[in-house]
C-alpha cells in the first residue's frame, strides 16, 4: 500500500509537468503519457498505447534511431522537429533514458519533452533586436556616406540655377538685338560676341552635362545606400531560400 501510494503521488506529480512525459515498455510500446505531452502532440493520454512515437518526429527515421538507442542503454538529448498528430510541427527539447530493470536489464525508456516554439520566437526577436542595434551603431558612417553624394547634388543643383539665369539672360539679349533696326550686320554680330563673351557660354556648355551626370551618380549612390540598409535590417524568413551571395556581401 505504501508503494502504490508512492507510485500514485508520483504519478500525481508528472501529470503536473508543464513538458511532455511519455513512459514506454521494453518493446518501446508507450504505456503513460502525462497531459502536457497530449495537449501539445494532440494525443489522448488514454489512447497513448496505439500511437507510434516515430510517427510524432517530423523526422521518422531520426525518431526511430532515437527510440532504438534508447533499447540500447544509450540515453539522448537533443533538439529535433516534432510533429502533432493534426500536422503541426515545432521544434522541441528531447531528453530519453532507458529504464533499467532489476537485474539491469531495459525495461523500457522515458522521454521528456519540451516545447521550444516560444524561445525560438524570443531568440529571433532578440537576434533582430541585436541586428537593429548594430545598426544604430553605424548611423554615423551611414549619414557620412549618404551626406557626401546629397552635398555634391545640392551643389550642383545651385550652379545649374545660376548658369540657367544666365541662359535665360542672354537668350533674351540675343532676342532684343535681334528685333533692333539699327545698326548694321556687323555692329549686330560685334555685340552677340560681347554678350556671348560675358555669359560664360563654352564655359557652361562644359560644365552643365558634368554637373548633370554628377547628380544622376549622386542620386544613384543614396539609393544604393537606403536600398543595401533596407535589406540589411530586414528580419528575415524563417525557411531556407536561395541568395545571392556577391548581393549579401555587398549590401553588408
Amino acid at each position: 500500500k505504501t508503494a502504490s501510494d508512492r507510485i500514485r503521488r508520483i504519478f500525481s506529480a508528472v501529470d503536473g509537468y508543464s513538458d511532455g512525459v511519455v513512459l514506454a515498455d521494453e518493446k518501446g510500446r508507450p504505456i503513460y503519457a502525462n497531459m502536457a505531452f497530449g495537449d501539445r502532440l494532440n494525443v489522448l493520454p488514454e489512447a497513448v498505447g496505439q500511437v507510434e512515437l516515430t510517427a510524432l518526429f517530423q523526422n521518422p527515421q531520426q525518431g526511430e534511431s532515437i527510440l532504438a538507442g534508447l533499447l540500447r542503454k544509450v540515453s539522448w538529448e537533443g533538439e529535433v522537429q516534432m510533429r502533432s498528430t493534426d500536422g503541426t510541427v515545432f521544434p522541441a527539447l528531447l531528453r530519453g533514458a532507458p529504464t533499467i530493470g532489476d537485474r539491469f536489464e531495459v525495461a523500457g525508456y522515458s522521454l521528456i519533452l519540451a516545447d521550444l516554439t516560444e524561445r525560438k520566437k524570443l531568440e529571433g526577436q532578440l537576434l533582430h533586436m541585436q541586428k537593429m542595434e548594430s545598426v544604430g551603431h553605424l548611423a554615423a558612417g551611414i549619414a557620412h556616406e549618404i551626406n557626401t553624394p546629397i552635398q555634391f547634388i545640392g551643389d550642383n543643383l545651385c550652379f545649374l540655377q545660376e548658369g540657367f539665369g544666365d541662359l535665360l539672360g542672354l537668350v533674351d539679349r540675343c532676342r532684343t538685338l535681334a528685333k533692333e533696326d539699327r545698326g548694321d550686320r556687323q555692329e549686330k554680330e560685334k555685340a552677340l560676341a560681347a554678350i556671348e563673351a560675358d555669359s560664360d557660354v563654352d564655359y557652361l556648355q562644359k560644365e552643365v552635362p558634368r554637373a548633370l551626370e554628377q547628380s544622376r551618380e549622386g542620386v544613384r549612390r543614396v539609393a544604393e545606400i537606403v536600398r543595401a540598409m533596407k535589406e540589411f535590417s530586414h528580419p528575415g524568413g524563417k525557411e531556407k531560400s536561395t541568395v545571392d551571395v556577391n548581393r549579401c556581401i555587398e549590401t553588408t
